[in-house]
């Protein structure tokens, strides 16, 4: 797989990486830098850094920072790598909802026109290495609630390559570890400032996650206090 810089310039493309805890979306026009897209209704801020948590409500279609109840559905990204069919519906809510407000604030912010035909020409949607179906699921999503762009995915460690920017003029290998909310991903690209290559990858991400060091934290503490987990 290579990406090189010698290709035309997309005029205007999203990148949104979908975590299981976090979500972020991104706009890059042309050779600009990329910037942020702040979705107030449902975004956190961090620094400088707008998040989107990877929530849905359980009895609305409130996604992001609106959800106010107590128990609301998370780890619905790990549902859907598992195949679970509750997984597609849950995240098929929230993608959606989360396209009603990017329209609606880029909308606003006057470089989209509900008259154009498209909300960017290029969709770019981070996935995990491997699941295939999960790949599908979500471009089947895009595709549905994202009309008239194209729809590109892009393996969540190549997407960090590119983004941390390591590359020089000569060739560099470089060993990325993607630690995420539900899945660990491996890959070992070469890289230099014309393009980027795939050297080895495994066939699939471990799914292992930030809620796994969540739960052994819990149950280490609870250990400590004299607690069942359960409590």
């Amino acid at each position: 797989a290579a990406v090189s810089r010698s290709k035309s310039v997309v005029k205007d493309c999203i990148a949104i990486d979908l975590g299981a805890t976090h979500t972020v979306i991104m706009h890059k026009k042309g050779s600009e830098t990329p910037d942020f897209i702040s979705l107030p209704e449902i975004c956190l801020k961090y620094d400088s850094v707008y998040l989107v948590p990877t929530l849905l409500s359980n009895e609305t279609n409130a996604i992001g920072a609106e959800v106010r109840e107590e128990n609301p559905l998370t780890n619905i990204k790990q549902m859907l790598l598992d195949r679970n069919p509750q997984g597609r519906a849950y995240m098929e809510r929230f993608f959606k909802t989360l396209c009603k407000h990017l329209k609606k604030t880029t909308s606003s912010g006057g470089w989209f026109s509900m008259a154009s035909r498209s909300l960017t020409d290029v969709v770019y949607l981070s996935a995990p290495v491997g699941f295939q179906s999960y790949k599908r699921a979500m471009r089947e999503m895009a595709r549905k609630h994202i009309r008239g762009a194209e729809i590109e995915l892009i393996e969540e460690p190549l997407a960090a390559a590119v983004g941390y920017q390591v590359v020089e003029e000569k060739d560099k290998i470089v060993l990325i570890v993607d630690f995420g909310g539900s899945t660990l991903n491996t890959m070992i690209v070469r890289v230099n400032m014309k393009e980027v290559h795939v050297v080895a990858k495994p066939e699939r991400a471990q799914i292992l996650g930030g809620h796994d060091i969540d739960r052994w934290l819990a149950e280490y503490l609870a250990e400590k206090a004299g607690l069942t987990v359960d409590s």
